[in-house]
């Protein structure tokens, strides 16, 4: 055989270095993907822990409506609120509303809206707001 139609055996310098640089920047897409989803998990865990948070303040607004009437439905300022190693700020919004179009009065008509807002971090959207409805009203099957 020639010298020119010998089989080269191995990998040479160059397709060594080629195949390590492949294989830094795959690990490098799977380590900033990685951290992506981890990202984004903890704002999904945040997110739920805020859900709770303004469910329980709601539970307790329609609580006072139900012990101490209508009147003691009022606004709250914001409150700082731990849970876990998370800072929460919860703030509850009572506003009057025009019964036959829903839009925001300043006078009482019997009808409140309550926003019950639960934010955390210093970034905008991270927030959950619960709205509900109170009335002034009896039921019928209630009264005497």
């Amino acid at each position: 055989m020639a010298g020119s139609e010998r089989r080269q055996r191995g990998f040479s310098l160059v397709e060594a270095v080629l195949v390590i640089v492949f294989l830094a920047v795959s690990f490098l897409g799977l380590a900033y993907l990685f951290g992506n989803v981890t990202q984004q998990a903890l704002k999904a865990d945040l997110t739920v822990l805020a859900t709770k948070l303004a469910r329980e303040k709601m539970e307790e607004v329609v609580q006072r409506k139900a012990d101490s009437g209508y009147s003691a439905v009022v606004s709250q300022s914001a409150a700082s609120v731990q849970s876990g190693a998370w800072t929460f700020t919860r703030t509850v919004t009572v506003q009057y509303l025009d019964p036959s179009t829903f839009v925001t009065t300043g006078a009482d008509t019997g009808y409140k809206r309550v926003e019950v807002s639960v934010s955390w971090g210093a970034g905008s959207g991270q927030s959950v707001t619960l709205t509900t409805l109170v009335t002034n009203m009896v039921p019928s099957s209630v009264v005497g």
